[in-house]
């Protein structure tokens, strides 16, 4: 390789390196984080020759021993290469680059060629708030100051440690064993779920789960039973999946058993929220449930049993889950970490019924995509110490205090223009707007105002017409909670 002479010292000092600019780092590490940075960008190519130690210390108005230690360092690292009798030398490290060539983005395609699945997808629904959407009053968000972050934390690196190594390893289909004991005793004692450590898979979300569920239970065209109104989360895995939604009516009772008999009697699954019906509030009748559940046995069809939010009773005993009722082995038990801890968790999990934990274990098999194995870790030793339960107990207290906040300001600002649902469980309470007022408006000029209140209607399916707001409490201050309740109120005067 023939020589190149030295660039000039002006060419190494570029970009404000000055022996009197201020800075924490010693003179000759950033003098060598300079010149490293220069041969990381190509100003400086390789085969290039550094000017002499003697000659830059006294252009830089440094000490020699100064540029020596930034030399012996670049040298150490292999940036550069010391010759003896020669001087110090660029090495050539760097793959070549090929020349930048200027092309014009290709149109994008008028028609994708997709799968059957791909293009159901283009006419579901979406149910997720875009990034950045003021939080408001978001329906199932808990507040991030209720969750000891601290207490997660020093529990993460405690589980980091205790496990070591072994959180390198494959965890096992269905999950961290650990997190599925301490899960097995949590729920059998506060929700009397009938289950076992080997019942339980854990997921990363409710929506992970019912795709999961989908693929194993129902064939593309077999029709499920969906509530209406009713998560619009659950109908897009359904829809996604090919099945043939069938919506079937909600009351003051929850789902309407005898509809669904009568529009879909050999339905193979119908899909759920008994403790707490989304987007209503209201609780499913024992009446109901013994039907729902005769039904199953009958058509040897699935329930899916969604019981988020079922941690946060407000007035009365926690009610037990459909699941506790079912003789059969036809529910499967859904539950989620995401909305009791904090949505970033990623973290649910699925009680199966004996008959389903073979063909589950082999779905997760084939499909992948667990939770960490750290976070898995972090949450068994969370609810073994007593963590979780803590953490119950003092956001109970808060989301009380929340939800008395919105139930009087509602009473003092929306009494006139409103009728709440039930509010006895959950984290969200359904507003009804009077008849020919249109959610749809209403939401869009809230959050044109920096409030975030999702409409009822887009969760209908069936004919019966709704106008609501549903009003989630549990992310949102009492200040904030009177705040946005007057404002909402301004908003539907000025818009009757």
């Amino acid at each position: 390789m023939t020589d190149r002479e030295a660039p000039p010292v002006i060419d190494l000092v570029a970009g404000g390196l000055a022996p009197e600019a201020a800075s924490a780092a010693p003179l000759y590490a950033r003098l060598r984080d300079h010149i490293r940075a220069l041969v990381l960008d190509e100003r400086l190519g390789a085969g290039s020759r550094l000017p002499a130690s003697r000659v830059l210390a006294r252009d830089l108005g440094l000490s020699r021993t100064t540029v020596e230690l930034a030399y012996d360092e670049l040298t150490a690292e292999g940036f550069v290469e010391r010759r003896p009798g020669s001087g110090t030398y660029v090495v050539d490290l760097l793959p070549t680059r090929p020349a930048p060539v200027e092309t014009a983005a290709p149109p994008p395609l008028a028609e994708p060629r997709l799968s059957a699945l791909g293009r159901r997808l283009g006419g579901v629904p979406r149910f997720r708030d875009a990034p950045g959407v003021p939080a408001g009053f978001v329906p199932c968000l808990p507040s991030e100051e209720a969750f000891p972050i601290a207490t997660w934390n020093r529990v993460l690196t405690e589980a980091l440690h205790d496990r070591g190594r072994g959180l390198q390893q494959p965890t096992p289909l269905l999950g961290d064993p650990a997190l599925r004991a301490a899960l097995a005793d949590h729920l059998a004692r506060t929700r009397r779920v009938q289950c076992s450590a080997d019942r339980i898979l854990i997921v990363a979300s409710t929506q992970q789960a019912l795709g999961l569920l989908a693929r194993l239970l129902t064939d593309p065209g077999e029709a499920v039973w969906l509530e209406d109104p009713g998560y619009l989360g659950a109908r897009a895995v359904f829809q996604a999946h090919g099945a043939a939604v069938v919506p079937v009516p909600v009351d003051g009772d929850g789902l309407i058993v005898e509809a669904g008999t009568e529009a879909a009697p050999e339905a193979r699954l119908a899909y759920v929220t008994p403790s707490h019906q989304y987007p209503t509030g209201v609780t499913l009748s024992t009446e109901r449930r013994v039907a729902l559940l005769a039904w199953a046995a009958e058509t040897e069809a699935w329930i899916l049993e969604d019981d988020y939010d079922s941690e946060f009773r407000h007035v009365g005993r926690p009610l037990a889950p459909l699941q506790s009722l079912d003789h059969e082995g036809r529910v499967v038990y859904i539950g989620s970490f995401n909305k009791v801890l904090f949505p970033g968790l990623r973290l649910a999990y699925v009680v199966l019924p004996e008959a389903l934990v073979d063909v589950a274990e082999r779905a997760v098999e084939a499909g992948g995509g667990q939770p960490s194995a750290l976070v898995q870790a972090t949450a068994a030793a969370f609810l073994e110490r007593g963590h979780f339960a803590a953490h119950l107990r003092r956001s109970r207290a808060v989301y009380r205090d929340r939800r008395a906040a919105l139930l009087g300001a509602v009473d003092e600002a929306l009494a006139a223009d409103v009728t709440l649902g039930p509010s006895e469980t959950g984290l969200h309470v359904c507003a009804r707007l009077p008849m020919g007022v249109s959610d749809v408006e209403v939401s869009a000029r809230a959050a044109a105002s920096g409030i975030h209140v999702p409409p009822l209607s887009p969760c209908m399916l069936g004919p019966e017409a709704a106008s609501g707001l549903i009003l989630g409490y549990a992310g949102v201050n009492e200040a904030a909670i009177w705040s946005g309740v007057r404002d909402l109120g301004r908003l539907l005067r000025d818009a009757a």
